[in-house]
């Protein structure tokens, strides 16, 4: 069995693999030595990738190269498709994770990940296994911040799951600026990809993807676990290489 750890800014996700079958996942705010002792004490894994944003302590590292054939995803790692991203350092570990994810749910197609998260992540990686990079804007809650933060009389408003295209108050206003505008955003990426690469595969994933899946006017797929199935690719792809 394979253990995946995806360190966030905010929380830890953790994920159980019985090869590309997916058997439990959990949320955590904070992963600790104890609580990763009880998750390694639980079951009987094999291997492990740690995936992390943010600094992580040495014995985190320590204890699972110690329990398990380990593998700490780095812009050094192996990985099962041709990354072509000319600032390789700067590439975040998640949208390493959703190309290889994209790449295991279609392969032998152009594909294109709309990120839905704290920022909105579009990434590309052809039927030819090359990721070629793609697009970073703010995410659904910093855009409403932003209006909030910047302006003097602006409210601070929340997601809505009911837009109006001509908003008939200022909430409705921003709320339609905001959810629309960032459809709007997401739909003329994929227009333009669909018609540079044909047979184009779109996947939609993130936490804000509910407000936007079925509003979108071109055919997608719903990938909420796909961080979690291209880490545990890219921890198979290493395994295999040994």
């Amino acid at each position: 069995m394979n253990l995946i750890i995806d360190i966030g800014n905010t929380r830890t996700k953790v994920f159980v693999f019985d090869g590309e079958r997916l058997l439990a996942d959990h949320t955590f705010r904070k992963l600790t030595s104890a609580l990763l002792s009880k998750i390694l004490s639980g079951h009987n894994f094999d291997a492990s990738i740690l995936s992390s944003v943010v600094k992580t302590g040495s014995a985190t590292a320590k204890l699972l190269r110690k329990k398990t054939d380990f593998v700490q995803l780095s812009q050094n790692t192996s990985l099962p498709f041709r990354n072509e991203y000319k600032s390789k350092e700067t590439l975040g570990n998640d949208r390493v994770a959703n190309a290889a994810g994209a790449l295991k749910t279609f392969p032998g197609k152009h594909c294109l990940i709309i990120d839905a998260g704290t920022c909105v992540k579009y990434d590309f990686i052809n039927k030819s296994k090359k990721y070629l990079g793609g697009a970073i804007s703010p995410g659904l809650m910093m855009r409403y911040r932003a209006l909030h933060q910047f302006t003097s009389k602006l409210p601070l408003v929340k997601p809505s799951g009911s837009v109006q295209l001509t908003g008939k108050t200022t909430k409705e206003s921003i709320i339609s600026g905001v959810q629309l505008g960032i459809l709007n955003e997401m739909e003329g990426y994929i227009r333009q990809y669909s018609l540079k690469y044909k047979g184009l595969k779109v996947i939609l994933t993130g936490g804000d993807a509910v407000y936007f899946a079925h509003l979108l006017n071109f055919p997608i797929f719903a990938a909420p676990k796909l961080t979690a199935i291209g880490l545990n690719e890219i921890l198979q792809h290493n395994l295999e290489k040994k």
